[in-house]
């Protein structure tokens, strides 16, 4: 969070598979644990910065970045490019995700796909009872 906010980036999702990270951030709280605390302060810094959930088995990429690091391995243009490929840009949101949020062949989230369809539905129903 540091970083995003010291190099000025907006617009920022970060995605972590703690779901109880993800429900400390929500809730806005000050709590005992100065690393959530921290991460509050920074996200309250940029309100264009997101902090979402995704599941441990699609947090692949992550996984493998943290792992390099680690290792002292890490070959941050060769991580860049798997990037690029396993994220996607929404065509209605335009938030970059992982592609696992989109259907095949589809350039539109998971999420903006069933907005939509729940907006068609309740357009159809009024159209039908008329």
């Amino acid at each position: 969070m540091k970083y995003i906010n010291r190099i000025k980036i907006n617009n920022v999702t970060v995605f972590t598979d703690s779901l109880n990270l993800v429900s400390e951030l929500r809730a806005k709280r000050r709590i005992r644990n100065p690393i959530i605390n921290e991460i509050l302060y920074e996200l309250s810094l940029n309100p264009t910065v997101k902090v979402k959930w995704i599941d441990r088995k699609l947090n692949v990429f992550a996984h493998s970045l943290s792992q390099n690091a680690r290792t002292m391995n890490y070959n941050f243009s060769d991580n860049i490019k798997k990037q690029r490929r396993l994220l996607k840009t929404c065509k209605i949101c335009k938030e970059r995700k992982p592609v696992t949020q989109f259907p095949s062949n589809q350039r539109k989230c998971i999420d903006c796909l069933s907005k939509v369809t729940a907006i068609n539905s309740s357009y159809l129903k009024t159209k039908l009872h008329k």
